[in-house]
């Protein structure tokens, strides 16, 4: 990531990613920084209004987080809406994210939200059951792995037993999966 930075330090594509990784590291300031640069470079940079907003909302600073998930109401809708329910449920606003989320659930827009962005959604409420029926959804061919193991929203449910065995049960389906596929038939290809 360092090389690409330094190849192309005004790529929009290159500070988001950095972001991404720097969130996955823990690193939610200099992450910050990185979405912030990807916007000035690009303003409409979905990804990095939306990056940058769960950080805020992380940093509990609620009202800057809402304000960035606004921007995308244009573009995204069901982002913003996630969005929205997100900052509500670590804001304390349980009845409001629950709405949100039940509007997701049950609308023909929300059908793009995953399985896994439902989980993150119950996780911030703090139901962890919910989450876990979500998380136990996921196909394992269709997802990247490694986000269920760094991802920092999900850190409360690492103390769990059932986070360690569906991430082993995720990790067997997929390397079966992958084991099935001929040269230029599996994931990637």
């Amino acid at each position: 990531m360092k090389l690409a930075q330094e190849l192309d330090p005004i790529s929009p594509i290159s500070n988001t990613a950095l972001g991404y990784m720097l969130t996955m590291a823990r690193n939610p300031d200099g992450a910050s920084r990185a979405f912030v640069k990807a916007i000035e470079l690009q303003p409409d940079t979905v990804v990095a209004h939306f990056d940058l907003a769960q950080i805020y909302a992380d940093k509990r600073m609620f009202d800057l987080a809402l304000a960035e998930f606004e921007k995308l109401q244009a573009t995204d809708p069901i982002l913003t809406a996630q969005g929205k329910a997100y900052v509500y449920a670590l804001a304390g606003r349980k009845s409001e994210a629950l709405e949100v989320i039940k509007q997701l659930e049950n609308s023909k827009e929300g059908q793009g939200t995953s399985y896994y962005d439902f989980a993150t959604l119950y996780v911030a409420l703090g139901d962890k059951e919910m989450a876990f029926k979500y998380l136990e959804k996921i196909v394992p061919r269709r997802f990247n792995i490694a986000r269920l193991r760094f991802d920092p929203e999900l850190d409360s449910l690492r103390s769990e037993a059932r986070f360690d065995e569906l991430f082993k049960s995720l990790d067997r389906e997929r390397a079966q999966y992958e084991g099935q596929c001929s040269p230029g038939q599996g994931p990637g290809s």
